[in-house]
């Protein structure tokens, strides 16, 4: 005697089964192209952050530079961004070095002179801002 509601569990386990491999084996895929965005977006914000400290623990003012033709960021040990991912800096006049490079600079009291990176690869857009009277850096896609 065959019984079919165990045969339409099992249809229904093997068909799991499969759409669970088919998103296991795609998912790398879609993460790629973020994957590089992130990390890159993650560093410069660490080198941000570690700036800021830097300025407060010292009691003087820290430059991050950033060179949107090179992909560098940093200051002593320089992080750099590699293609695919594009960077675009917003920084105030005085701070804006060449056409390419620029820095944003963190005060002693914590505050900063502003501003923010954005990097873009395929489509996805990540901005690492950071705010002039707090100097607080953030991330935001």
């Amino acid at each position: 005697m065959h019984d079919d509601k165990g045969f339409t569990l099992l249809e229904a386990l093997v068909a799991l089964a499969i759409v669970a491999l088919m998103i296991t084996l795609s998912l790398p895929m879609l993460q790629s192209s973020a994957s590089g965005l992130d990390l890159a977006a993650r560093q410069a914000e660490t080198e941000l952050r570690h700036a800021q400290a830097t300025a407060v623990r010292t009691n003087a003012p820290v430059d991050v530079m950033i060179d949107t033709g090179t992909g560098r960021i940093g200051r002593e040990h320089i992080a750099t961004v590699q293609p695919p991912v594009t960077l675009a800096l917003t920084t105030t006049s005085d701070q804006q070095r060449t056409r390419s490079a620029g820095t944003i600079r963190f005060f002693p009291d914590g505050g900063s002179t502003g501003g923010g990176l954005a990097l873009v690869q395929d489509g996805h857009h990540v901005e690492v801002l950071v705010d002039w009277l707090t100097g607080r850096v953030s991330l935001e896609k």
